[in-house]
């Protein structure tokens, strides 16, 4: 899932490997409008377990 609020995208959901994730934040970051990019380190685990932040939780609703 991808939440944006005035030009800050939130990413949140599973990512399976590395390189999927890091093209996720790339092409996020090429999308016009986009100021910046929040992508916590916790959400990413290479099992592809998903770990949502409190603070996402929070900036998100």
């Amino acid at each position: 899932m991808v939440t944006v609020r005035n030009g800050v995208v939130h990413l949140h959901g599973i990512a399976t490997s590395d390189p999927a994730r890091e093209s996720t934040i790339v092409a996020a970051e090429n999308t016009a409008g986009v100021k910046k990019v929040c992508d916590p380190p916790a959400s990413w685990i290479p099992t592809g377990l998903y770990v949502e932040s409190p603070k996402d939780v929070k900036a998100a609703s």
